[in-house]
């Protein structure tokens, strides 16, 4: 079986990357890497110099989540589980248990499957 990643990109509304980094570093990484089928997260920084023809406007910031070969589906269930809550909590008028930063741009989140073996430089 094959292990799986949860790649999540993201940009924060321009000037307010500090209040973004804070909700995301303190909320949201932590409440994902705790959800059942997760093993790791790690955030990481679009650096300031990026190859010719790379898109002009591309999202600030990559989460990496991994999931072990035989979690996936637990995986999924459960990020469907906490998009549930959030909504039920707001269409009830209450703060949810992990709200959205108020100085999110934009996000996308997309689940892979490992496809072949990890090659290191010894390789």
């Amino acid at each position: 079986m094959a292990n799986h990643l949860l790649v999540v990109m993201t940009s924060a509304i321009d000037g307010r990357d500090d209040e973004f980094n804070e909700w995301y570093d303190t909320l949201l990484l932590k409440e994902i890497v705790s959800l059942d089928g997760f093993a790791t997260g790690q955030r990481f920084r679009l650096d300031d110099v990026h190859p010719a023809g790379v898109d002009d406007s591309p999202p600030g910031y990559l989460a990496i989540y991994e999931i072990p070969e035989d979690q996936l589906e637990t995986a999924k269930a459960s990020m469907a589980a906490s998009y549930a809550e959030r909504a039920a909590s707001l269409a009830a008028g209450e703060t949810p248990r992990v709200p959205l930063s108020p100085a999110l741009a934009r996000g996308a989140s997309y689940w892979f499957t490992e496809i072949g073996e990890k090659l290191t430089s010894a390789n």
